[in-house]
């Protein structure tokens, strides 16, 4: 690597993680599993605590942490005219935002809960170790 290309990707490494640490500082809420399904029986005192760890490393918007942008939406009219922004990645179930390359997860495999599918929530920021805008 040439000492400009390297001088570069320097560059965008710290823009980067400069970007991160003001997401990390505007202490985001997390996901409350809560507000977005319920569960009942007798079950409900096992799950509480595994639902509770997994939906904390996403944040309780469904807007961008990155951008802003709204990332998913109930219409398919707003996808069809880009309004909701994310898009699948390559990894099953990972995703980022269109607009600034945040990612976000739309499948969920929860551990001894089961599925959740397409449900797009973005990770909270302190969740992540790096963060690089497209």
């Amino acid at each position: 690597m040439s000492r400009a290309a390297k001088r570069k990707a320097d560059e965008v490494q710290k823009k980067a993680e400069e970007k991160l640490e003001r997401l990390k500082a505007k202490n985001l809420p997390h996901c409350d599993w809560t507000k977005l399904f319920s569960i009942s029986g007798r079950d409900q005192e096992e799950a509480t605590p595994i639902l509770d760890e997994y939906f904390n490393q996403f944040t309780d918007s469904l807007a961008c942490p990155g951008c802003g942008a709204q990332l998913a939406s109930e219409s398919l009219l707003d996808s069809a005219i880009g309004a909701a922004t994310f898009t699948w990645g390559l990894a099953h179930g990972e995703g980022f935002c269109s607009k600034c390359g945040y990612p976000a997860r739309g499948h969920h495999n929860i551990p001894k809960i089961g599925r959740l599918t397409n449900l797009v929530l973005a990770y909270h920021p302190d969740t992540l170790t790096q963060f690089m805008e497209e």
